[in-house]
């Protein structure tokens, strides 16, 4: 059981790293947390920018890097599916990398 504040809405993604002591969620309520498993805690929440009607991004999945420090999430708003980098090292910081034509189904981070 993790203690914390939950998400406002349904979980959208769910990852947990290579350790085994981290995971993050996405939720419907535009934020990611990350959850510290070993201590069953709630760690930090980052917010998603909100699409131009306002309304929370939609997150498709989330992938950890390999060093457990960056998160590579995918995002679907109405202009289409956005890939973005969320930075925990860099203080939540969030950065577009691409525009994609359709969802990824499958896809690798170094």
């Amino acid at each position: 059981r993790l203690d914390g504040r939950m998400h406002a809405g349904a979980v959208l993604g769910l990852a947990v790293d290579k350790s085994g002591q981290l995971a993050a969620s996405a939720g419907e309520d535009g934020t990611v947390r990350l959850w510290n498993l070993k201590q069953q805690v709630a760690a930090e929440v980052f917010y998603l920018p909100r699409s131009e009607d306002g309304k929370a991004l939609h997150v498709r999945w989330l992938l950890f890097h390999p060093t457990g420090k960056r998160l590579l999430i995918e995002t679907e708003g109405r202009t289409g599916n956005e890939l973005r980098q969320l930075d925990f090292a860099q203080g939540g910081s969030l950065r577009p990398l691409a525009r994609l034509a359709a969802s990824q189904h499958s896809v690798g981070y170094s």
